[in-house]
């Protein structure tokens, strides 16, 4: 099981410079975790593409029946005080914004459960370097389709 992070998981749902690794690695080992609150994250990266028309409505369509396919399948990180309370330590350790302090709080919570640290898959430079930071291993980032 490896963790996505939301900018991991949009390529899966339109074609980006980082489908080809996502696939890959989606296909190598299906099992996902996610951050409860990806879902939106999610729709608010389709809702941004649809209005800079980088996609079309139809295309806004498939990639939200493409996120609900992988809904299906994906453990949830559901919130709670300890994600919170991890999530308000981490904006003061790295310069994160507060929805990937939470992708990150989730990570390591859900580490810390299954009492072995959960790869993470993650296109946001910021967010593995603070993951890295935070010795959580990282599957793939940004430089690996640059």
């Amino acid at each position: 099981m490896r963790f996505w992070d939301a900018s991991a998981v949009v390529p899966l749902l339109f074609e980006q410079k980082q489908t080809g690794v996502a696939r890959k690695l989606h296909g190598a080992d299906p099992e996902m975790a996610v951050w409860w609150g990806t879902t939106v994250e999610c729709h608010s990266a389709i809702a941004r593409m649809l209005r800079q028309q980088a996609i079309d409505r139809n295309g806004a369509a498939q990639g939200m029946e493409r996120l609900h396919e992988l809904e299906t399948e994906w453990l949830e990180v559901e919130p709670s005080t300890g994600i919170r309370n991890e999530a308000c330590r981490l904006l003061f350790a790295h310069p994160l914004r507060a929805a990937d302090a939470l992708q990150l709080a989730a990570v390591i919570n859900l580490s810390r459960e299954i009492g072995d640290r959960v790869p993470m898959i993650c296109f946001d430079d910021r967010l593995v370097e603070a993951a890295r930071f935070e010795q959580l291993a990282v599957v793939a980032h940004a430089k690996d389709v640059d």
